[in-house]
């Protein structure tokens, strides 16, 4: 049985492994209950003017059992997906094994055997335009 105890921010409870096999069990078998799904957004100061909104990043704060569930059903949907051999053969991005890396390597491999130039411009994840520029020189 959870063992729990007041905290600042309200209760912590300890729960064993099988505790927790339980309740993610129920979970998949009736659901969980909507207020237990939701998710708070807070914003974490990086660097910058505090008055500017690029000035920060946000993060997901929710109910420890939900995200241990979601993880549950990703793993799940991810093997079997790669099991049916559902997933594109180039797709990289949240698939275990894989990277974009892997796809600039091979981006640069093949323009090394070719007559072109390629030059590429990365930087930080946060300043860098959603598209990747190619540039001929």
């Amino acid at each position: 049985m959870a063992r729990c105890m007041p905290a600042p921010s309200g209760e912590v409870c300890t729960f064993t492994v099988d505790e927790v096999g339980q309740i993610l069990n129920m979970a998949g078998q009736y659901g969980f209950p909507d207020e237990r799904s939701l998710r708070r957004v807070v914003p974490l100061f990086k660097n910058g003017l505090r008055s500017d909104p690029a000035s920060y990043r946000t993060i997901m704060v929710g109910n420890t059992f939900a995200k241990l569930y979601g993880s549950l059903i990703e793993n799940r949907l991810s093997s079997w997906c790669e099991e049916q051999k559902l997933r594109a053969p180039a797709q990289a991005g949240f698939r275990r094994g894989h990277s974009t890396l892997d796809h600039l390597r091979r981006l640069i491999a093949r323009y090394r055997l070719s007559s072109h130039s390629l030059r590429l411009e990365v930087g930080r994840w946060d300043n860098t335009p959603r598209s990747l520029r190619y540039r001929d020189p």
